[in-house]
């Protein structure tokens, strides 16, 4: 199933052509949301059985099989054009929103094997390519714009976030083993539960406490305390820009990407500041003031 649906509120939806487990989803479905019928039928060429995605946008549904990648006409479901991969032997996965469309693959005719490719979903012209560390188990596309994809070694605390601005150029390596937690690397943007959030050139995620066990055998302090704590990420260097502040509310980020804490209620931090008293006497001398530690970076 499409994440989103476009100005015309229109989705779209994968099936499985019959019932049974190991039948491929060749079915494609785009759907009125406004109504609940659909709009058009399609067949997906050369469906396999491996991982699908479906995306849309105000003029093209495309979906993407460990074949290759179709799109087509949002509004009619004519066929537009179709992605096989870098070369003749390919395995593709991935997903896009608007206009761009990001690919994994792992080809046997290629060099390297491993590589990150961003199509435009309009035309299913390549815009960049770039190759991955071809030691990974696995790669999963965690965010189109921007370009976000998460690297699988065989050893989990070992996984990393790789990001590309959108020209393709190379960005910052993020660990997924952060200082008191650990960063999802499966949930981002097309996940109907994410736990990874980007915007612009920022990306916001909760610290899970580690799994790692201390000396004692018991899990740190240091990681239990920070089980839960949001984190905003710059991609461009990999730096973390900040925690909000432990104030209870709602977190989010701004249109610049910092992160904001909406209020409880009106007033109500206002009223939960006890009143200062009033003096005439001249006010007291205040102690030189303390360097402070450098400020985290500001996304």
């Amino acid at each position: 199933m499409s994440s989103t649906v476009n100005t015309a509120g229109v989705g779209a939806v994968l099936f499985q052509a019959k019932p049974g487990s190991g039948q491929a989803c060749s079915l494609l479905v785009a759907v009125d949301t406004g109504s609940g019928k659909a709009a058009w039928t399609a067949t997906v060429p050369g469906s396999s059985t491996g991982q699908t995605s479906v995306m849309v946008s105000d003029t093209r549904v495309v979906a993407v099989a460990s074949s290759g990648a179709v799109g087509y006409d949002s509004a009619t479901g004519k066929q537009s054009w179709t992605y096989n991969g870098p070369g003749k032997y390919c395995v593709l996965a991935g997903n896009g929103t608007g206009t761009n469309l990001l690919l994994q693959s792992t080809c046997a005719d290629t060099n390297p094997k491993q590589q990150v490719l961003s199509l435009d979903s309009g035309t299913g012209k390549l815009g960049w390519w770039r190759g991955l560390p071809q030691n990974a188990a696995s790669y999963t596309v965690l965010s189109a714009a921007p370009a976000v994809v998460s690297v699988h070694m065989t050893d989990p605390t070992k996984d990393t976030l790789m990001s590309f601005s959108a020209q393709g150029d190379s960005q910052a390596t993020i660990p997924v083993a952060q200082v008191g937690g650990q960063l999802d690397s499966l949930h981002g943007s097309f996940d109907p539960d994410p736990d990874l959030f980007f915007q612009g050139s920022t990306m916001i995620a909760q610290l899970s406490p580690s799994t790692a066990a201390s000396s004692s055998g018991s899990s740190t302090a240091s990681a239990a305390s920070s089980s839960g704590a949001v984190t905003a990420f710059d991609l461009t260097s990999g730096g973390s820009c900040g925690r909000p502040p432990r104030r209870k509310g709602p977190v989010g980020a701004d249109r610049g990407g910092h992160l904001r804490r909406g209020p409880r209620h009106r007033g109500a931090d206002r009223a939960a500041r006890p009143a200062q008293p009033t003096s005439t006497s001249a006010p007291a001398r205040r102690p030189p003031a303390v360097p402070s530690r450098r400020a985290p970076a500001r996304c």
